[in-house]
C-alpha cells in the first residue's frame, strides 16, 4: 500500500505542475503474425521547471503494466542532482532507487552515489533488498587523473547494474547496492595517463575490500606498441593475492574505418611464456554510402562472444554466424527521413538452400507527420518456415 501511495503522490505532483510545458513520447509494437498480440510499449512524460527536469516513464509488456520509473535532474547552485525510482506496479513493489550528487571545485570533482534495491518480485530477478553509498573523487595531478572510489555497501560496475524482466525488458543504472550497512566495504585507487618509459602511458588501479584487504592490482598499457595499417597492441596485467593474469589484446582501426576486427592474442605459458597465435572473434565490413545508407557484413567466428561484447545480433539456437544488412534512406514527409533495412542471417557450414540462409528480415520506418513515425517489419524464418509481421510507432509531442 505504501508503494501505491507514493505513485499516487508523484502522479499528483506532475498533474499539479500543469499541462503547459509538458512533452512526451509514445512508442510501441503490435504483432500481427504469427500470433496477434501487443509487444513492448513505452510512454513517457517530461516537465521542465526552471533548471529541473521531471520525467515519468511507464513500460507495458503483454502481461500489462510492468514498470513505472520516475526521474528528476537539475542543479542547486554548484550541486548537480540526479534521482531515479523504479516500481513494479503489478506486484506492486519498490524495485530500485538511485540518487547522485555531484560538484566540482578548482579541478576537483566529487560525487556521491546512493543506491536502494527493493525485494525481488514475481517476474523479476531474485534480488535481495539492500542499500549502499559510493563516494568518488577525481582530480588532475601532474598531467594525470587521480581518483578514489570508496564503497559503503555498494559499487559502481563498469557495465552498470542491470535489472531484468522476463518479457525482455531491462533497466541499467549506475549503482549496485550490495548490502546494508555504513562501513567501508571496498576501496579503489586509480591513476589514468600514468607516464611510463619510452613514451608509453597506462592506467593503474588498486582494489581493496573489507573482508580481504588488498585484493588485486590492475595495470593497462594501451597501446603497448603499434604496427602498420592502424594495428596496435595493448596489455592488461592483473595481480591478485594468489594469482597473476596477463591479457594481451590487439585492435585494428581498419581500412578507412571500413573494416573492424575483434580478437585476442593467444598466450603460451609452457614451456616458455610467450604469444602462441591470434584468436579472431569477428570481422565486420561496413561501407557507408550516405548518412543512413550502408552495406554491413559480419562474420562471427564466435557468435556468443559477438552477442555479449558487440551487439545481440545472432540467434545462437540456430547456430547463425554470418550477417548481411543493406540499409538505405531518403527524404520523407514533413522534413523527416524514411528508412528501409534488409537483413539476412546465414550458417557458414550448412546444406540449406540460398547459401545457408536462416532468416530474412525487412524493416521500414516512414514519417507520416513531423512527430509521428510508422514502422512495418516483416520477416521469414527459413528453418521454422514461419513468417512474422509487426507494426510499430513512435510519437512525440
Amino acid at each position: 500500500m505504501m508503494q501505491k501511495a507514493w505513485i499516487a503522490i508523484l502522479l499528483g505532483l506532475l498533474a499539479f505542475c500543469g499541462m503547459q510545458g509538458i512533452s512526451g513520447a509514445w512508442s510501441g509494437r503490435l504483432l500481427l503474425l504469427p500470433t496477434p498480440s501487443f509487444g513492448l510499449t513505452m510512454f513517457s512524460l517530461s516537465r521542465s521547471l526552471g533548471s529541473w527536469l521531471l520525467r515519468g516513464t511507464v513500460d507495458f509488456a503483454p502481461a500489462g503494466w510492468v514498470w513505472q520509473e520516475f526521474r528528476v535532474e537539475g542543479g542547486a547552485g554548484p550541486l548537480d542532482v540526479e534521482g531515479v525510482a523504479l516500481f513494479g506496479p503489478l506486484a506492486p513493489d519498490f524495485l530500485y532507487g538511485q540518487l547522485v550528487l555531484g560538484t566540482e571545485l578548482k579541478g576537483v570533482k566529487a560525487e556521491a552515489y546512493l543506491g536502494l534495491l527493493g525485494p525481488g518480485v514475481g517476474g523479476y530477478a531474485p534480488l535481495e533488498p539492500s542499500a549502499g553509498t559510493v563516494l568518488k573523487v577525481e582530480m588532475r595531478l601532474n598531467g594525470m587523473k587521480a581518483g578514489v572510489v570508496a564503497g559503503f555497501g555498494a559499487s559502481l560496475p563498469e557495465d552498470g547494474f542491470t535489472i531484468y524482466h522476463v518479457f525482455g525488458l531491462k533497466k541499467t543504472y549506475l549503482v549496485d547496492p550490495k548490502s546494508w550497512g555504513s562501513s567501508l566495504t571496498e576501496l579503489v585507487l586509480s591513476l589514468e595517463g600514468l607516464s611510463l618509459y619510452c613514451g608509453l602511458s597506462g592506467d593503474l588501479k588498486l582494489f581493496f575490500s573489507k573482508t580481504s584487504g588488498f585484493e588485486r592490482l590492475k595495470a593497462v598499457v594501451d597501446p603497448l606498441f603499434e604496427l602498420c595499417c592502424g594495428i596496435s597492441f595493448r596489455v592488461e596485467v592483473e595481480l591478485g593475492v594468489d594469482y597473476k593474469m596477463v591479457s594481451p589484446k590487439f585492435t585494428w582501426e581498419g581500412l578507412g574505418n571500413c573494416i573492424t576486427v575483434w580478437g585476442d592474442l593467444q598466450e603460451r605459458n609452457k614451456p616458455i611464456v610467450g604469444i602462441d597465435g591470434l584468436k579472431l572473434h569477428a570481422v565486420k565490413l561496413l561501407c557507408e554510402f550516405a548518412e543512413c545508407s550502408y552495406l554491413e557484413i559480419v562474420e562471427a567466428f564466435d557468435a556468443t562472444w559477438y552477442n555479449e561484447n558487440v551487439e545481440e545480433t545472432f540467434e545462437l539456437g540456430k547456430d547463425e554466424d554470418e550477417y548481411i544488412a543493406l540499409s538505405f534512406c531518403g527524404p520523407g514527409c514533413c522534413g523527416g527521413t524514411y528508412l528501409v533495412k534488409i537483413s539476412a542471417f546465414f550458417l557458414t557450414e550448412s546444406s540449406l538452400a540460398l547459401f545457408g540462409m536462416t532468416r530474412l528480415i525487412v524493416e521500414t520506418k516512414v514519417p507520416l507527420m513531423g512527430n509521428f513515425i510508422l514502422g512495418l517489419d516483416c520477416g521469414f524464418d527459413i528453418l521454422d518456415s514461419e513468417p512474422s509481421l509487426s507494426i510499430s510507432w513512435e510519437v512525440g509531442f
